[in-house]
């Protein structure tokens, strides 16, 4: 049997003779390791409670697991008090801005509108309502 013969029939593509040539060339220098992986799989047809582990199913574990999003994660490590303080201490910094409210800062009308407030209630500008104890009048 030529090598072009035996690449052919072991699937490899023997379109160009130089193709061919160096897949017989790298398959001859990897002679040593073939010949173990044929020696492995006998033993192993031989042996077969050696060929794999026997994985026994864990039946205590759910099917399908709930994805949790980021936020409910973060608290699932926050709460496990077998994780390390750092990590624990990440995560609640992490959580922070979703559990703790931050007022917004107001804008200038809303600055505005308190100013004119406060200035209606004290001083030469107050309004009669504010102004109606001064003078002693009962609404």
């Amino acid at each position: 049997m030529t090598p072009a013969q035996a690449l052919s029939e072991a699937g490899y593509k023997t379109d160009k003779p130089d193709s061919v040539r160096r897949q017989h060339d790298n398959l001859q220098k990897r002679a040593p390791i073939q010949n173990r992986i044929k020696e492995l799989k006998q033993y192993f047809d031989e042996n077969p409670h050696l060929a794999k582990p026997i994985i026994e199913p864990d039946d205590t574990k759910p099917a399908v697991q709930k994805q949790l999003s980021a936020k409910e994660y973060l608290l699932q490590t926050l709460n496990d008090v077998g994780q390390e303080p750092k990590l624990r201490l990440q995560a609640a910094m992490a959580l922070l801005p979703y559990e703790e409210a931050k007022i917004a800062p107001k804008g200038k009308k809303e600055d505005a509108k308190d100013v004119a407030k406060t200035a209606t209630t004290t001083g030469k500008f107050a309004t009669m309502d504010y102004q109606a104890d001064f003078f002693g009048v009962m609404n």
